[in-house]
């Protein structure tokens, strides 16, 4: 998941938090890769891969909102957003040697929605609105949907570096943990909460 900062993000909360099931369980954000098992994410996933010579993630614009062919609620971003989306999406699906399918970047607003739903949010959320986008979330869903970090980094290391990496906390031992935490940009979850990242 590409998870947007709190700070940009207020407005999709007043929309999502009426809208989306999931508000306060999963943290505003950008799908990246489609869920799968952990057991199929290599834990050096991101040393496979160019980051920095990927288009940089930590900005980006959306330009509307529409409703989706199976009713959820879509924040849309720009042409030249979805080119960047689409490039990390392309990229990652390619290095975990799964099979592209359709794709279209967005951030989920609501579920089970309607036109009326479609005017609600367009009235609260002005567009085009631009997002600042603070890391890149490795999540496993607990009980009650809940979000559970495995393993986040900042936008910024992750463009920065070539040698940061993201796998999931629960497959390490106590001194790989302590290890993982003190690299820049990187969290440790240990304690299997959701942090803000600044």
């Amino acid at each position: 998941l590409l998870v947007a900062r709190d700070s940009s993000s207020t407005a999709l909360e007043v929309v999502r938090c009426q809208k989306d099931p999931l508000f306060g369980k999963v943290p505003p954000h950008v799908t990246l890769v489609f869920p799968r098992p952990a057991s199929q994410i290599p834990e050096d996933i991101f040393t496979r891969i160019p980051c920095g010579d990927l288009p940089a993630l930590t900005n980006l614009e959306f330009v509307d909102i529409q409703l989706s062919h199976d009713n959820y609620l879509w924040l849309v971003p720009s042409n030249e957003s979805s080119k960047r989306l689409d490039t990390w999406h392309r990229t990652l699906m390619t290095t975990l040697g799964a099979q592209l399918t359709p794709y279209s970047p967005h951030l989920t607003l609501g579920r089970n929605a309607s036109t009326e739903d479609v005017a609600f949010a367009k009235a609260s959320v002005a567009t085009p609105l631009s997002l600042q986008f603070d890391s890149v979330m490795l999540e496993e869903f607990g009980d009650d949907d809940i979000s559970v970090p495995l393993a986040q980094i900042s936008t910024k290391a992750l463009i920065e570096t070539d040698r940061l990496f993201l796998r999931p906390w629960d497959h390490f031992d106590a001194a790989a943990l302590v290890e993982l935490s003190q690299r820049p940009g990187m969290t440790d979850f240990s304690s299997g909460a959701y942090q803000d990242m600044d």
